[in-house]
């Protein structure tokens, strides 16, 4: 039998149903005074990082120890893997040369928060990672990208059913335990549960339990970036029939353009990928390049529906927050040829429903996987394979 996201939840300690009076107040009770105590010496190490005597450090040289340094000066900034001697104007050290008085405040989030935050346990350094920090420090701080415990703890709340819902779907106890420990993390920006994953984003995309087909398949990549997918696409299929691609920033395009040359039967479609056609103001930034109203660039839209003109056996997306506008563009390749589907969703609150419950509006006969890639934020994939 299923287990309900509820009780899974309640595993990590946090509470969504009651099964009897006695049971939730004792558990409750319980989870309370858990909490109040972790809160507690969090709050005490906080207090003593901004306030106290002890050396201050900050553990990575990241946009998040760059605004730390805005508010609060530490004594140095740790990293074992650079020549660089100061970092915003901090000197900068190696590991084995904390204090062992000191106190660090981690600043890697994105990528290896787990990894960075043990490093530090496993060295006996009293430590803080960001996400307790920025909780109680008494200043505000840089929020992380594609996540905010606040509005994504309203949408939980108001759209509970469909967490549910999308739970009681997924296809295997992978993707239970990956969406149970995700929600969670969003719910309270505790890492414990992101202690599940490991950083391995180059294993992205193309999982065993999708089925590729080695010959014949037509794969349409949505948020190119620098082509590196579409080079993994032709190692894993390397009879593959055709490629089409979307990027709608033109010198990222002439970078993929080289990258992809001497590969055959690509198209380059120059466009974001929508629901309609027109335009859209675009932020040009690595990464993170996303549709944006106040975008310095303006770039070409339109529907995979009418620039692909051939059956999609595959189709992978990566486009900051806007995949489900390019999913609605999708619907005629998606309900006509059934293409297995790798969809992220991390950049925005209610992906974690809505995306799947759209492709599903499309066609409900698919088998739904969920996948991560990093101990962060970053890297959430839904997976959906057709039903044979």
């Amino acid at each position: 039998m299923l287990m309900q996201l509820n009780f899974i939840l309640n595993k990590f300690g946090v509470s969504m149903t009651i099964n009897s009076a006695n049971s939730a107040n004792s558990a409750n009770s319980a989870n309370s005074a858990n909490s109040a105590n972790s809160a507690n010496s969090v709050r005490d190490l906080c207090d003593e990082f901004n306030f106290g005597s002890s050396p201050r450090y900050i553990f990575g040289r990241t946009p998040y120890a760059a605004d730390i340094i805005k508010k609060c000066k530490p004594h140095a900034v740790v990293d074992d893997f650079t020549n660089e001697s100061h970092f915003n104007g901090i000197p900068v050290i190696k590991l084995n040369e904390i204090d062992v008085n000191g106190i660090v405040v981690s600043a890697i989030v994105d990528g290896r928060p787990v990894t960075a935050t043990r490093t530090l346990k496993n060295k006996g350094i009293r430590y803080l990672d960001y996400f307790s920090f920025k909780k109680y420090a008494p200043y505000k701080l840089k929020e992380p990208p594609h996540v905010s415990s606040s509005a994504f703890s309203a949408d939980y709340y108001i759209n509970k059913k469909k967490y549910d819902a999308i739970y009681q779907l997924l296809a295997d106890e992978t993707s239970k335990e990956t969406f149970s420990r995700l929600v969670k993390f969003r719910l309270t920006e505790d890492l414990t549960p992101m202690e599940y994953f490991t950083f391995r984003p180059a294993d992205i995309y193309f999982e065993s339990f999708v089925n590729f087909r080695v010959e014949g398949t037509v794969f349409v990549d949505v948020g190119c970036f620098d082509g590196s997918n579409v080079i993994d696409f032709i190692r894993l299929c390397p009879d593959y029939r055709s490629v089409h691609l979307f990027e709608p920033e033109p010198k990222q395009m002439e970078q993929i353009k080289k990258s992809l040359g001497d590969f055959r039967n690509i198209t380059y479609h120059q466009y974001g990928a929508s629901n309609r056609a027109g335009a859209l103001r675009f932020t040009s930034s690595g990464i993170w390049s996303h549709m944006d109203d106040a975008g310095e660039t303006e770039v070409k839209i339109n529907t995979i529906d009418a620039l692909v003109n051939e059956k999609i056996t595959f189709m992978k997306m990566d486009i900051e927050g806007h995949e489900c506008s390019a999913l609605e563009g999708a619907r005629q390749h998606i309900i006509n040829d059934h293409p297995s589907l790798a969809i992220c969703a991390y950049h925005l609150v209610d992906d974690f429903w809505k995306i799947p419950e759209l492709v599903l509006s499309f066609r409900p006969d698919y088998h739904v996987y969920m996948r991560h890639y990093t101990e962060g934020v970053l890297e959430t994939v839904f997976y959906f394979v057709p039903v044979h």
